[in-house]
């Protein structure tokens, strides 16, 4: 993508992810009965093998605590450092050099569009109350997050999420 603009995005700048699990496998920990949930350290191995990396994140917490989080890459040497048996929420990094981004529909009607908008993904994700919220994709080169709001109410309707405003790696999203 020439543009670091997201108004200029293009289906052939943003990569659909092949590898993986089908949808349908990629639950979220909200969507799992305890008999299914993994441990952390397997569920963020799974992120892993799909290209992306995780961040550790406190459990019930919506983003990182760690300090200096936005410069981890965790591999699978380092899962045992970061994640172990213990509740924890997992992120994923954006905006790293691999364009790793998130399209988050925050409304029915994005969820509604989305298939007649968005290229397809080999990894979608939602909670209960929204499946397939979050498309995952690479971007090429990485591209600033946007954020699309209804004029009228404010309330957000999709979000490209892969770098800050200010062009850097800081953001994630929990998985």
């Amino acid at each position: 993508m020439g543009s670091r603009d997201l108004a200029r995005a293009t289906p052939a700048s943003l990569h659909r992810i092949e590898q993986g699990a089908p949808v349908a496998q990629m639950k979220t920990a909200a969507m799992q009965t305890r008999a299914e949930k993994m441990v952390s350290a397997a569920a963020a191995e799974r992120w892993i093998e799909r290209g992306f990396f995780p961040v550790p994140v406190p459990y019930r917490r919506k983003g990182p605590t760690l300090a200096g989080w936005q410069d981890l890459r965790i591999g699978r040497d380092d899962l045992a450092h970061y994640f172990n048996s213990s509740p924890q929420n997992i992120g994923v990094l954006l905006g790293d050099d691999r364009g790793s981004a998130d399209v988050d529909l925050d409304c029915p009607e994005a969820l509604a569009v989305a298939p007649e908008f968005l290229p397809d993904t080999g990894l979608k994700f939602g909670r209960e109350s929204k499946p397939a919220s979050h498309w995952f994709y690479f971007c090429d080169p990485p591209i600033r997050s946007r954020k699309f709001a209804d004029p009228v109410d404010k309330h957000m309707i999709v979000e490209l999420r892969c770098q800050t405003a200010k062009g850097e790696i800081g953001l994630q999203t929990i998985v």
